[in-house]
């Protein structure tokens, strides 16, 4: 048989992985092509899935004792500065082998990883090169470092990795016979660093106790980030959401979206912790007896429940067969394949010896642990890896958990345990006897009293819904617009409108569901960017349910904190900060009575915060702001939503107080949090990335903020269109980058737009208005044009000083301009009054030592000289 041409191989392998996989057979089928180098290239494809991950081998092997040279192990072989003493471990792209540094300079083990040479094409090394940058961005003690990188003398790759001489987590337990709270406190030190990797926009993939090795000082080091992803575009504009092949990760550890090839998020690599302290604290994973089956285990964690962790281990404990058939007894396999990516680390380990657990330690709180990270729905799961080790933290001081329902008698049992040795044992179990008979009957009480609220409610919500649906059916193509100059379907606005129009008529008898569809429409002309609309829809709802509950009911005062939204964002801030007080004064006693209070109540806070921003009272801004974010950072699920808001509202007081460092600190927290969750390119980050533009603009860093201010402003034109608040706004400070740069013509263009837009939808003015006006007028001073300038500085101061009490510190930024331009006209005195007004505002609110203060008061120094 003729000898295959490897560079013909290579060349079409390099074109192959290209392209979509439909395509490949076809192209390979074509002339030109001959079948051995078709074949060839078709059993390199098999490992395509592996070359993703730029030869994920199994971590384990870098603990063993290396294997005697075999064949084709380079022992003694150079690479750069490293001579190869022996292998760790091969898989299918490439080897890993233990090396030791010969330059001289200091004594250092390394394990260095090789891309095989036939498969050193541009497309594999680009893989490389990710994992090369992952692996740099990530400097913390329970991750092992990326110590050097580059190319050996013919070409090949390698990245030098530290060496762990240690043990998988699974093994270091039970070798040590670690007990419960040892085990767990190992744990939450994992926690710690995959929490890292996620705030560094990294997600593993490949969680598993063989990529989890415990060093000789009992410190757990994540190793083997060639299957991970980087979150947004941080590093080589890689994708947010990723979906990960079955070839590359563990399947006995995936989530159910991995094995369903669906989009990974952070959540993923907590249902991979969540297997991990299963098998911690079980000695099997959740559905063991079924990984030797593809088809079943794929089954099994996309549909089935597991076992609670406590009964797993009674069943161990009592010699009775493991659920799903796992046996109890078993011992540790020690046999290992280098590279095996579907091998779990160990089999059965459930010798009451080895394991000391009891299963009593498991029931309620770690059961619900466990079974949390577990969820099949990752908005479920924790958010966190941080808020999963903050749940065991708390397990383990005997406070509450957030996986466990948090009810009377649950609080009642907690502080009996934390405080049993100061109590009285006989008046304790009085106290836990009537506490808990009286608990039951109340919860039974309140339980029935829930139901029936939550039936009603539920009810009443369809029937809103259903209302709307048949309303907004406009899909149809028989149902024509009612506006006879449009001749063709109706449009989602005029559907809207029908339904405002007949809600009074159609839902006569159903007064609730009338003001649950107002509120619902209020919200959703709030979307189309129509404030006075959506504001009067509101009141209504408000007004329906005062008729129906009484004045000041819990509902009505929820409502009334998304009135102070949208009368916000129609400038009318003393109405907003007064219904935004109503909401909070209502709702703070009330903070524990549901969900979703919590959730109205930091809404309510955020916004009241935002008025005093506005107000230039921003020392109170930063505390409802702050006690906003103690409240939504418990959040789960679809709440979450709201973190990023307002972590990135806290950054605005404090960017506005000239405290950079702690605005850019929020600002990226709420970025890593929108692009956890996927949001990439939408107006949840289009904000974010405003606000970080802003932050660079303060330091002078142009064309970062031009950066981020543009990505943000596109974000919003093509989402909320050229009308909406936030598409004026970022404008406006995309306009204030290009005059610091001095692009005048492409400052004017952009803002001689927005000023036309912002006419169009605040037809009676707007502080954006005079922002832009205040802006266009600096242009004309630039341009010698004095009087153009301070007559359209003086419009937008009018606006400002009658809508606006003072000291206001956005009244006193466009004094500070009309000083500029009556510099130039050489009227001092009238420079003066205007400076020292700003002076006395720009003090009062933002502080005597702000930037803004002291550039001001440099300026009527200079004024003194020049007098």
């Amino acid at each position: 048989m003729p000898e295959i041409d490897r560079n013909k191989v290579n060349e079409i392998l390099e074109r192959v992985l290209e392209m979509e996989p439909a395509m490949r057979q076809e192209f390979l089928s074509g002339p030109g092509i001959s079948k051995e180098i078709a074949d060839e290239v078709e059993n390199l494809l098999s490992f395509e899935d592996e070359a993703e991950s730029s030869f994920n081998l199994a971590a384990i092997e870098y603990s063993r004792d290396f294997l005697e040279s075999g064949n084709g192990v380079p022992v003694g072989q150079v690479v750069d500065v490293y001579r190869i003493t022996g292998e760790l471990g091969s898989g299918g792209m490439g080897s890993v082998f233990l090396a030791e540094r010969i330059d001289g300079r200091f004594e250092q083990k390394v394990a260095l990883k090789l891309l095989k040479r036939e498969l050193n094409t541009s497309a594999l090394r680009a893989r490389f090169q990710q994992e090369r940058e992952i692996l740099a961005s990530l400097e913390h003690p329970g991750i092992a470092r990326l110590l050097n990188a580059g190319t050996s003398e013919d070409g090949i790759p390698f990245l030098a990795m530290e060496y762990v001489d240690g043990l998988p987590i699974d093994e270091y337990c039970d070798l040590n016979s670690l007990d419960l709270d040892k085990r767990l406190d190992m744990f939450t030190m994992v926690c710690d660093a995959v929490g890292f990797a996620h705030r560094n926009l990294i997600v593993h993939r490949d969680l598993k106790p063989s990529n989890i090795l415990v060093d000789k000082e009992g410190v757990p080091k994540l190793l083997d980030f060639g299957i991970s992803k980087i979150l947004g575009d941080r590093l080589g504009g890689a994708d947010m959401a990723t979906v990960t092949r079955m070839g590359v990760m563990t399947p006995s550890y995936a989530s159910p979206e991995q094995l369903q090839k669906q989009s990974v998020t952070t959540a993923a690599d907590i249902y991979s912790l969540g297997v991990i302290l299963y098998e911690l604290l079980c000695g099997v994973r959740p559905f063991q007896q079924k990984e030797d089956d593809m088809r079943a285990i794929l089954e099994a964690v996309v549909h089935e429940l597991p076992t609670l962790p406590s009964e797993t281990a009674r069943l161990r404990e009592s010699g009775m067969p493991q659920p799903d058939g796992v046996e109890a007894g078993g011992g540790r396999s020690s046999t290992r394949i280098a590279g095996d990516r579907t091998a779990p680390s160990s089999t059965t380990r459930t010798n009451p010896e080895i394991l000391k657990i009891r299963w009593q330690q498991l029931k309620g709180d770690l059961d619900n642990i466990v079974l949390k990270a577990l969820k099949k729905e990752p908005e479920l799961r924790y958010s966190t890896a941080e808020r999963l080790a903050e749940d065991i933290s708390r397990f383990l001081k005997g406070l509450p958990v957030s996986a466990r329902p948090d009810t009377l008698s649950y609080r009642a049992g907690k502080f009996i345990r934390r405080n049993s040795v100061a109590v009285v044992a006989g008046f304790l179990v009085v106290v836990a006897v009537l506490v808990g008979v009286a608990a039951t009957l109340w919860q039974a009480r309140q339980t029935q009293i829930e139901a029936e609220k939550a039936r009603a409610e539920t009810v009443k919500t369809k029937k809103a819904l259903d209302f709307l649906g048949s309303i907004l059916n406009f899909a149809n193509p028989f149902w024509n617009s009612p506006n006879p100059d449009r001749k063709r379907q109706a449009t989602i606005a005029e559907a809207m409108e029908i339904a405002v129009r007949n809600v009074e008529k159609d839902l006569a008898d159903e007064p609730e569901v009338q003001a649950e569809v107002f509120f619902i429409l209020g919200k959703a002309y709030l979307g189309k960017g129509d404030y006075q609309i959506s504001a009067d829809l509101l009141r209504r709802s408000i007004e329906k349910y005062d008729r129906i509950r009484g004045p000041e009911n819990l509902r009505s005062m929820k409502i009334r904190g998304n009135l102070g939204d949208h009368l916000y964002l129609q400038g009318k801030y003393d109405e907003a900060a007064s219904s935004y007080r109503q909401s909070i004064d209502f709702l703070r006693p009330r903070l524990e009575e549901d969900e979703e209070t919590k959730l109205f109540l930091a809404g309510a806070l955020n916004g009241l915060g935002n008025v005093y921003d506005i107000w230039g009272r921003y020392d109170e801004s930063v505390e409802v702001k702050k006690e906003a974010i103690s409240i939504a950072e418990r959040f789960e699920g679809e709440d979450r939503k709201m973190i990023p808001v307002l972590l990135s509202n806290l950054g605005f007081s404090y960017l506005s107080l000239g405290l950079l460092e702690e605005a850019a600190e929020n600002f990226e927290k709420a970025l890593v949090e929108v692009r956890s969750r996927g949001s990439v390119g939408t107006i949840d980050e289009a904000g974010i990335l405003r606000d970080l533009g802003k932050v660079s603009l303060a330091k002078g860093e142009l064309s970062e903020a031009e950066a981020s201010i543009r990505k943000g402003y596109e974000t919003y034109a093509k989402a909320l269109g050229e009308g909406s608040f936030y598409t004026l706004d970022t404008a406006n400070w995309l306009a204030r980058v290009y005059l610091e740069r001095a692009e005048t013509e492409k400052a004017e263009r952009l803002l001689t737009r927005t000023l036309e837009a912002e006419r169009e939808s605040y037809p009676d003015g707007n502080i954006l208005t005079s922002f832009t006006m205040s802006l266009l007028g600096e242009i004309d001073t630039r341009r010698g044009n004095l009087k153009a300038g301070e007559s359209k500085h003086r419009e937008a101061l009018e606006f400002m000083t009658v809508t606006f009490k003072e000291p206001n510190p956005h009244i006193a930024s466009i004094r500070t301009r009309l000083a500029s331009n009556l510099i130039a006209q050489e009227r001092p005195e009238e420079v003066r009054g205007e400076l020292e007004k700003a002076f006395k505002a720009l003090t009062k609110t933002k502080g005597p030592n702000h930037p803004e203060t002291t550039d001001v008061e440099k300026e009527l120094e200079r004024l003194s000289v020049y007098k």
